[in-house]
């Protein structure tokens, strides 16, 4: 979890629970959840990064929360791609550009992929060949 700690801020804490597990009890306002991706092995002898997630819940009349995310996305928007090839799951052969708009590669995923043409970021998916 990412969040903004507002001026002041002290997290108050509470546990151990019965996991033994500390929380904080008065956790900032302002957050998001960042998952992040790793890589697996894949037959055949194929190398796939899986995908992860970026997300939040507000309430609609917290506009301060919304203009937060807001810029959240502006950001995730200038260190990512969503142009990219989905390919054939046995054949590889290309079948066209993803149609999924919630799917988001960061540069760093990209170049991995460029680096080896067995690797692939999740169902397959490919940047487009380096321009």
């Amino acid at each position: 979890m990412v969040w903004l700690e507002p001026e002041g801020w002290e997290p108050i804490w509470f546990g151990p629970g019965k996991l033994g597990w500390y929380s904080i009890i008065n956790e900032p306002k302002l957050w998001f959840v960042f998952g992040r991706s790793r890589e697996y092995p894949h037959p055949p002898d194929l190398t796939v990064l899986d995908d992860s997630r970026i997300e939040s819940r507000y309430h609609r009349a917290n506009k301060e929360h919304q203009a937060f995310l807001n810029k959240v996305w502006r950001i995730v928007a200038k260190l990512t791609s969503q142009a990219l090839v989905l390919h054939d799951k046995d054949t590889l052969e290309v079948k066209g550009l993803s149609e999924r708009s919630m799917l988001w590669a960061g540069h760093h995923a990209i170049r991995w992929c460029w680096e080896d043409p067995k690797r692939f970021i999740t169902n397959r998916y490919k940047p487009p060949e380096e321009t």
